[in-house]
């Protein structure tokens, strides 16, 4: 089975009543036009997948979270009985993008034994520690998550580290080092952690980019990892950017 909902908001060329397009809600995103699909699970189990499609002027979390859960509020009426999982995408050109939610998650879901709806990081239970360092002009997000697969009991860490205006190479290497060094420092059991340098805004996720390493041949991001393994600090093109002590 595939069903397809669609609706276009601000360029208005399908009839709005179609859709339960209010006032309110077509005021809030006024001059954005998008398009949702739903769709069964291509596994074949209770669960149905939303993905909104954005066009034109890239929305912040906020609006991109307002269409997301009012398109998902639609869905319901398709797939009472499904979990459903929604996903905002930025389309621009060839390309779609992920478009991070106001706490940073990637999608909501609605559960339907509990009939409620979640960001994928309340779904997951994940926390995000957050520290700030404004004499440098960044702040540091750090997460643990789980990792399903066995044996089980392990987890994996992460920190996006954001800066307010485009760093040198060189500055977002040596801070993603220094904070990966104080991350590692304070867990109590070692997992291995990755590093990502950004740029944007602390209040709105969606805002942010990964920042290129212009000296990769790939055209790849700055990142490194820590190996609980070895106690290797590395980039994402193997180079040994130092160690970290049992």
């Amino acid at each position: 089975m595939f069903n397809v909902f669609v609706c276009l908001v601000g360029v208005l060329r399908v009839p709005t009543h179609s859709v339960g397009i209010d006032d309110e809600f077509r005021a809030s995103v006024k001059n954005t036009r998008f398009i949702a699909h739903y769709e069964d699970s291509p596994a074949g189990d209770d669960l149905a997948i939303l993905s909104v499609l954005v066009y034109g002027k890239k929305p912040g979390s906020a609006q991109a979270e307002r269409i997301l859960r009012y398109n998902l509020k639609a869905a319901l009426a398709l797939y009472k009985d499904k979990d459903v999982l929604a996903t905002a995408w930025h389309v621009k050109g060839h390309d779609e993008r992920m478009i991070l939610l106001e706490d940073g998650s990637n999608h909501l879901i609605y559960i339907a034994k509990e009939k409620k709806t979640k960001t994928w990081k309340e779904h997951e239970g994940t926390k995000t520690d957050v520290s700030t360092n404004k004499e440098k002009g960044y702040f540091v997000e750090y997460e643990e998550r789980d990792i399903l697969v066995a044996p089980r009991g392990r987890k994996s860490a992460k920190l996006n580290v954001v800066f307010q205006e485009q760093p040198s190479r060189g500055k977002a290497y040596s801070i993603l080092v220094a904070e990966l060094k104080k991350a590692v420092a304070k867990q109590k059991k070692k997992w291995r952690t990755t590093a990502y340098a950004c740029v944007g805004k602390r209040e709105d996720p969606a805002s942010r980019n990964q920042i290129r390493d212009k000296e990769r041949r790939d055209g790849g991001y700055i990142v490194v990892e820590y190996d609980p393994a070895n106690g290797k600090i590395t980039g994402a093109d193997g180079k040994d950017l130092g160690r970290i002590k049992p």
